[in-house]
């Protein structure tokens, strides 16, 4: 063999060992990597997460909205976002009731760099909700549920678009049990 053949294939093994090393760095479909050799994923779960098609409007429900479509939550309150580097930003806060059967409403739709506050009460039971990208959860510490009739908040900021799946975790997860989405619209 010459050695510009030797060379090649030294070249091509290389290029394989360099992607079948960033295959394994960057992790598998559904888990979140935290891009470093031995590093546990934060989210093993089932994908939650999908891209908004790029040629749809979506409408973004204000406090006052009477048109809107079934499941899809209303804020009770709309207020301009705090700081003036918020921009057209907005704080929105919503009420969410969990059965075993399903979230109602069971879609929050917001836009990018919008405050958040969702209040879920448990009914009929004891239940959560949860959502892995965002890494929200209510209540918030893990293990534990909303009894019956119960109710607790979580704020975030929404940082990224997409449709985000939410879940009652202590319900066996979204094959099991009731499941919702955040839908982050662009701005």
């Amino acid at each position: 063999m010459s050695r510009k053949s030797i060379i090649i294939v030294v070249a091509a093994v290389m290029i394989f060992v360099g992607i079948l090393v960033w295959a394994l760095l960057k992790g598998t479909p559904g888990s979140v990597s935290l891009g470093r050799p031995g590093a546990v994923p934060q989210n093993t779960g089932p994908v939650t997460r999908e891209n908004l098609p790029r040629n749809v409007v979506i409408v973004v429900p204000d406090a006052q909205s009477t048109n809107v479509p079934g499941g899809v939550a209303v804020p009770d309150t709309v207020t301009p976002a705090g700081g003036t580097q918020r921009g057209d930003s907005k704080f929105r806060s919503f009420d969410i009731k969990i059965s075993s059967t399903k979230f109602d409403p069971d879609t929050v739709i917001v836009k990018l760099g919008d405050t958040v506050r969702i209040s879920a009460t448990a009914v009929g039971g004891s239940y959560d909700l949860f959502q892995p990208e965002y890494g929200f959860r209510v209540p918030q510490k893990i293990g534990t549920s909303l009894k019956s009739g119960e109710t607790q908040s979580v704020q975030f900021d929404a940082t990224s678009e997409g449709k985000f799946m939410f879940f009652c975790q202590s319900c066996g997860g979204p094959n099991k049990g009731p499941v919702g989405y955040l839908v982050v619209a662009p701005k």
